[in-house]
């Protein structure tokens, strides 16, 4: 299995829980979704994924939840290289609506070999300050095993459908009894309007009430809010035209070629996406190199390189109003494809209620029972768009030199950029002489990240029934990202059109930039016995640039150990196999970035007097740093029992473990 910093161990050596997740199992259900396709494969793992499909954030949770304001993902590691991945925040409604994605969503489930987890702090001990939340090893596809050349084609096609939508009585329409609040209704709970001018309220229809203790259906004809006379009928799953059905399809071409000095893998992936949010669509394309050469008896290289170029088209909206608040609750006489013909006027404007003002009154919604909340997101999904051009190479070279028998040298250098593109288009709302209105904004997001270790390993048989080996290395990141905006304000000079020259008021801007530094000393060693029994520890030294510099350096140990009691007793032949392990780790999670920091905001007076400078004056931020904060650690014990019985034909595993979160991180 392969276990941190990519060293390979076998199983049964292990003094803690993993769980291993092979590529059948990713791949069978052609999940578009790398992680939702992890759903139910290891025990102890949760996947959260927001209602998006291909585009939407992964929320990978190992053991629970560690912090309260750190970091709550795991640490991914694809072919020893940890690489971007990024919280989920999508609790964001008023800042943000769009559902995010994040870093995960780039791997190709289609590429991947297998994925190891690490879950308690033992196992993740040689990753330090990043592992609180345990570990994701993602172990891509290589040409390694085959002989020849080779070609594999594969294509999946899948739909997603809305698994659940609001389920109500279908006996009564919105309303209530005069008893409870009057509203104008009679006494079977129906009001009545004047649609001929004639002075005479004909036309019976409901209150626009939130709550539906209103008249019961009788399919007689009655005015709706959007204007049309419709049978009074209970209108069944009327959230369903809210959202569309989703399509994904997916082909990969892989082609292999494995010689005596070679090993070569490339594949190349096409994904098309669209989502179940209204014109929410992604398409993919993927290059995955893998590749091994062996320059010289001792010595071999290993070239790994995945480009992902992607477009997404507007990222779902958080459907939170829809179903959290009355205004977007529909009553039983109400449908979502009313509100598609409704949202906007003849003339492309949003649309408009009561007498206000409109270039088409005869459009204006002025009958019960509309819901803003539903108007308002159906033309933000159809007349809000953005799209996102990005780019991503995630890359690494590994030298190998076997230096003697049981003497082995391995360096690594690794690369993940990722640049990225945002155009976000806000249609006029309103016509040009009642004020302006719309919007327009652009965005450059450049993440970079470089990573290096260098690992020498020592492996000895001392004697006939005892192993050593033993591992010294350093590894090092430096993370740098930038993000600028641009966009307009007051509205767009003319009506759609869409550039920063537009902007009715001063365009705003705005830029974020971020550095992250860290390092770290790492050391391991274990003995095993006759195969059957097992020591190992390990000891990390971490430093991280997010701290002060003279309190941040930090160490993490762990210790773990397995007995296989079926290779050192004899058992009957229905017991196949039987291991008890048990371990102790530290494990961390360091402060976000300048989060220490004791900071001040300056700003200015502009020039105060003719001839005069400009006055300066700084502030305290309502963020406060804290020079001598330190990181969270995660103190873990855990015990385990892992038993086959009947030639491997059932298993039974059971862990135990205690964790304690110290030093936490509180805002």
């Amino acid at each position: 299995m392969v276990t941190a910093l990519g060293i390979r161990r076998e199983s049964k050596a292990l003094g803690y829980a993993m769980s291993s997740v092979s590529a059948k199992e990713l791949t069978k259900t052609a999940n578009s979704n790398f992680g939702a396709a992890l759903y139910g494969k290891a025990p102890g793992v949760r996947i959260g994924t927001t209602p998006g499909g291909a585009t939407s954030a992964v929320n990978i949770t190992i053991r629970g939840i560690n912090t309260i304001t750190g970091k709550s993902q795991p640490l991914i590691v694809v072919d020893g290289v940890p690489i971007r991945d990024g919280e989920v925040q999508n609790n964001n409604y008023w800042g943000d609506q769009r559902l995010r994605g994040n870093g995960l969503l780039d791997i190709n489930p289609e590429d991947i070999e297998n994925i190891s987890i690490l879950k308690g702090a033992s196992a993740a001990a040689l990753y330090g300050s990043e592992a609180v939340n345990g570990v994701v090893l993602i172990t891509t596809k290589s040409g390694k095993g085959s002989k020849g050349f080779s070609v594999d084609l594969s294509t999946s096609y899948s739909v997603d459908n809305v698994a659940y939508l609001p389920r109500y009585q279908n006996v009564r329409g919105a309303g209530a009894p005069l008893n409870v609040s009057n509203g104008g209704q009679d006494e079977a709970g129906f009001i009545y309007y004047d649609t001929d001018g004639d002075g005479t309220k004909e036309t019976r229809g409901i209150l626009g009430y939130s709550i539906n203790f209103g008249p019961k259906f009788d399919g007689q004809p009655t005015m709706s809010w959007d204007g049309k006379i419709r049978p009074y009928n209970a209108q069944e799953n009327n959230y369903a035209a809210l959202f569309q059905q989703g399509q994904n399809s997916s082909t990969t071409v892989a082609m292999t070629n494995s010689t005596d000095n070679s090993n070569i893998r490339l594949s190349l992936t096409h994904q098309g996406n669209q989502g179940v949010s209204l014109g929410a669509e992604n398409t993919r394309n993927i290059a995955n190199l893998n590749s091994t050469f062996k320059l010289g008896k001792n010595y071999s290289t290993d070239v790994v390189i995945n480009y992902i170029n992607q477009s997404t088209t507007n990222r779902p909206y958080s459907i939170d109003r829809l179903m959290n608040n009355f205004t977007g609750m529909m009553g039983r006489f109400d449908n979502g494809e009313w509100y598609l013909d409704k949202y906007k006027t003849s003339k492309g404007y949003r649309y408009v209620t009561g007498t206000n003002q409109s270039l088409t009154p005869d459009e204006n919604i002025i009958y019960n029972g509309m819901r803003g909340d539903i108007t308002d997101y159906i033309w933000r999904v159809k007349e809000y768009n953005e799209v996102e051009l990005s780019n991503r190479v995630i890359a690494n070279m590994t030298h190998n030199w076997q230096i003697f028998e049981s003497l082995k040298l391995r360096g690594r250098i690794a690369t993940d950029l990722t640049s990225r593109k945002t155009t976000s288009k806000q249609s006029s709302e309103i016509p040009q002489i009642f004020g302006y209105s719309g919007g327009f904004s652009l965005e450059n997001y450049l993440n970079t990240i470089a990573y290096g270790d260098v690992m020498l390993i020592y492996t000895k048989k001392v004697t006939p029934d005892v192993e050593i080996n033993a591992i010294a290395g350093y590894t090092g990141t430096k993370e740098t990202s930038t993000t600028v905006s641009r966009g307009t304000s007051g509205g767009l000079s003319t009506e759609n059109l869409f550039d920063i020259s537009a902007s009715v008021n001063t365009p705003t801007g705005g830029n974020y930039r971020l550095m992250l530094v860290k390092d770290a000393y790492i050391g391991t060693l274990n003995a095993s016995y006759k195969s059957f029994l097992f020591l190992e520890g390990t000891i990390r030294r971490d430093r991280t640039s997010t701290m002060n510099p003279n309190n941040n350096s930090f160490v993490y140990p762990s210790v773990n150990s397995s007995f296989i009691f079926t290779e050192a007793f004899k058992l009957p032949s229905y017991f196949s196999y039987g291991k008890v392990r048990a371990s102790w780790g530290i494990v961390g999670n360091y402060p976000d970035p300048y989060l220490a920091n004791v900071a001040y905001s300056q700003s200015t007076l502009g020039v105060q007097e003719v001839g005069g400078l400009p006055v300066l004056y700084t502030t305290i931020p309502v963020d406060f740093g804290n020079e001598s904060i330190r990181p969270e650690e995660k103190h873990e014990i855990e015990l385990g029992l892992e038993t086959k019985f009947f030639v491997n034909r059932l298993g039974f595993e059971i862990s135990y473990y205690n964790a304690q979160i110290r030093d936490q991180i509180l805002p």
